[in-house]
């Protein structure tokens, strides 16, 4: 019989494989599954089945085999890294990954993208705009673009005039996004689970506000990594409060270009949004613009993010951006657009290390998250941005 870590490794593939296929039918509107993949779904299916009769007859055989929560594989790992100062890393992978592990030999599966993806995805606003984020990704993707053609009209036997399809491309241009946390070995002997958490909540999150900061500033968040306002159709309300008739007015601009899709909002600051709810449309209605979260039927989002500028680069030549220095602006900030035009994608693994050693001398140890992502803006048209008149 095949060797238990083997087994439980081939596993890991096959259940990974199977979840692409799905995935792949999901994401084109839940498609049938083709010939190809029909077969291929059966094949693994039955070699899933086996494998996991065997990895069942491996344990009925080994008593010494015990089986332990993942949660507690890595809990142990950890630890064990800090007591003998060796740091491992720890690859975050896309595939489902089992839930048990055996301590007979390494006692440890990796994380999966999946551990970590919920809690990113529970705090991006992105997410609650109406786009699923996207992981996991990997080569040289393209989004074709294509510029609009019409028919012509012609009388009998009259020849039609030569037309050309004008099709561009687009390529993601992915960014590392990291985080690095520091732990004193007190705090980790003396509190259980505070080591999941950190990986599994507060460094993800960390992750998420860096995204949500870059996806929704009115500026460029760096030089190549940036969200859509900062190439959108810009421009200014008359006054410091927007009137009911300028706010459709930047649904009339997105939509008046040829753009398409029912993904179209509002995003402004929680102060800018309770202003307009007690701002009324006109003198007889009764009605205030923001009526339950909406403008006129269209969602509004609320981010703090989109009255601040350009993250800062820290020390300065370091080639190292914090958003936390940015700048406010001094009037307020309303973007609106189809979000279904911005593509923000992660490629490859969550790349998690253990340092403890690096920091010995202070009896710290160092948690490290590296990621890589890309911000694609398909048609900037798409998208809209204006500023409020500043106050007296």
């Amino acid at each position: 019989m095949k060797d238990l870590q083997e087994l439980i490794k081939r596993r890991s593939v096959l259940k990974a494989r199977i979840g692409e296929i799905a995935t792949a039918a999901e994401s084109e509107n839940y498609r049938e599954f083709t010939p190809e993949e029909s077969a291929e779904l059966k094949e693994k299916s039955r070699e899933l089945e086996v494998l996991t009769a065997q990895i069942m007859a491996f344990d009925s055989q080994n008593s010494e085999v015990m089986r332990i929560s993942r949660e507690t594989a890595i809990e142990n790992k950890i630890r064990e890294a800090v007591q003998t100062k060796r740091g491992f890393d720890l690859e975050l992978r896309r595939e489902a990954g089992v839930q048990e592990v055996s301590t007979v030999q390494d006692g440890l599966v990796p994380l999966t993208i999946n551990d970590i993806v919920p809690p990113l995805e529970k705090g991006m606003i992105y997410d609650r705009v109406g786009i699923r984020l996207q992981t996991g990704l990997s080569g040289d993707y393209v989004w074709p673009v294509l510029g609009s053609v019409e028919a012509e009209v012609a009388g009998e036997s009259v020849g039609l005039s030569d037309q050309t399809l004008d099709i561009t491309s687009i390529k993601p241009n992915p960014r590392r996004v990291g985080i690095s946390i520091k732990v004193t070995n007190q705090t980790i002997n003396q509190t259980r689970g505070v080591i999941l958490d950190l990986i599994r909540q507060q460094i993800p999150m960390a992750v998420t506000r860096t995204l949500n900061r870059m996806l929704f500033s009115h500026e460029k968040f760096t030089g190549d990594f940036y969200g859509p306002f900062k190439d959108a159709d810009a421009g200014s309300f008359a006054g410091q409060i927007p009137t009911y008739a300028e706010l459709l007015a930047m649904k009339g601009t997105v939509y008046g270009k040829g753009i398409t899709g029912g993904t179209f909002c509002y995003v402004m600051s929680e102060a800018m949004k309770a202003t307009l709810e007690a701002t009324p449309r006109d003198a007889g209605s009764g009605l205030m613009i923001v009526e339950n979260d909406r403008i006129a039927g269209y969602p509004v989002f609320c981010t703090e993010y989109i009255n601040y500028g350009a993250a800062k680069e820290t020390p300065a030549s370091s080639g190292k951006y914090t958003g936390k220095n940015a700048t406010k602006a001094d009037v307020e900030y309303i973007g609106a657009g189809v979000w279904a035009y911005e593509v923000l994608g992660q490629f490859g693994n969550f790349r998690f290390v253990t340092d403890p050693y690096s920091l010995s001398a202070k009896d710290q140890v160092k948690f490290t998250l590296n990621s890589d992502w890309s911000a694609t803006c398909l048609r900037k048209e798409a998208f809209v941005l204006k500023a409020c008149a500043a106050g007296e």
